[in-house]
């Protein structure tokens, strides 16, 4: 146990790790966007799924426009 914080302690991440990791959490962010946009753009246009399902998605988009622009804003102070 000891030993794992010191380590933790010595590791200093690059300034290339967070930009590496910055440009990797936009990038799944975006591809989970793409993909929920496309399902809900089926169930609308073929009328499938349970009652909800097109509000449900709608709202996960929401969620998830949030969680981007938050992202964006950190990313532009630090």
């Amino acid at each position: 146990m000891l030993q794992s914080a010191k380590l933790k302690l010595a590791y200093k991440p690059k300034t290339d790790d967070n930009e590496r990791l910055k440009l990797a959490f936009s990038t799944a962010i975006s591809g989970l966007q793409t993909g929920v946009q496309i399902t809900k753009r089926i169930a609308s246009d073929v009328g499938l799924g349970p009652p909800g399902l097109q509000a449900g998605l709608s709202g996960l988009l929401l969620v998830l426009n949030a969680i981007q622009v938050g992202f964006k804003l950190y990313s532009i102070r630090c």
